[in-house]
């Protein structure tokens, strides 16, 4: 585990007794809080237990969402404040993807929403995978917020251009060589 900088948690990994098991090991890893630990419960957010939820959030992970999940897990119906909610409960970092009209986050003194590019929606498989490998990948390199979800939301915009979660090399190439020539 201290080889690690980023942990990357799927709500699909923590429901039921597995959510119980892995919430209580990672509090007890001694380097927990030296790491980013990147939390997309998906819309598994209503299945997993409140206590691995609690656990979770004690950890203070990067939360990654999406509207419906956001307003339908804090019982708000409007988005902003469902991200205030949100991070009272997290203490850090908070995107929420908004589809075509891009990402909203929130880093507890501001939010701000980041439009997406325009795109010929194929299939949505995979955008919500991509946009947060997308966001880990950019933090990673010590991109800032706003140019991060920038890049996150063009690879979810290209995921969605093409039928099923994976891209041909061809198109991926091209697609990187414009992000790295902006």
């Amino acid at each position: 585990m201290n080889k690690y900088t980023n942990i990357y948690i799927s709500g699909y990994q923590v429901c039921g007794e597995n959510g119980i098991i892995i919430s209580e090991w990672l509090k007890k890893v001694l380097s927990i809080s030296k790491k980013k630990i990147f939390f997309a419960p998906g819309p598994m957010i209503k299945s997993i237990e409140t206590k691995t939820m609690d656990n979770f959030f004690k950890l203070n992970p990067i939360l990654h969402i999406n509207d419906d999940e956001a307003k339908s897990y804090t019982q708000e119906s409007n988005v902003e404040k469902a991200i205030k909610i949100l991070y009272k409960k997290n203490k850090n970092l908070v995107f929420i993807t908004l589809g075509a009209k891009g990402t909203l986050f929130y880093d507890g003194k501001k939010i701000k929403q980041i439009p997406t590019i325009k795109t010929n929606v194929v299939d949505t498989v995979g955008a919500g995978d991509s946009h947060i490998g997308a966001i880990i990948a950019g933090l990673s390199k010590g991109m800032n917020i706003e140019d991060t979800i920038t890049l996150a939301n063009k690879t979810a915009a290209a995921i969605v251009g093409i039928s099923g979660p994976i891209m041909d090399i061809k198109k991926f190439k091209k697609i990187w060589g414009e992000w790295k020539n902006e």
